[in-house]
């Protein structure tokens, strides 16, 4: 018989914590190149994941003006969502 042990105070304060930190699996952290002002957008899990399974890789989102800021700008982000490079 198999029993599972009840997750103590602790791990259950670091795993509230880690959900908290981590962004959810589908949105990206961005920071505009230009003012500097930071938020989260959404990116295609299949695209994430198609990316991931070809071994990793980067892909070009275009970043309207009014998702995160007055600009529009493009980013490069990898198979780990990692923002790698920012532009006007």
């Amino acid at each position: 018989m198999i029993t599972m042990e009840a997750a103590t105070p602790t791990q259950a304060a670091i795993r509230a914590l880690d959900a908290l930190i981590r962004p959810p699996p589908d949105r990206v952290r961005l920071m505009c190149p230009v003012c500097q002002a930071s938020g989260r957008i959404r990116v295609d899990p299949a695209r994430v994941r198609s990316m991931a399974s070809a071994g990793g890789g980067v892909m070009q989102l275009q970043v309207q003006a009014g998702e995160i800021c007055d600009h529009a700008f493009t980013v490069h982000v990898d198979a780990h969502l990692c923002a790698r490079c920012a532009y006007q």
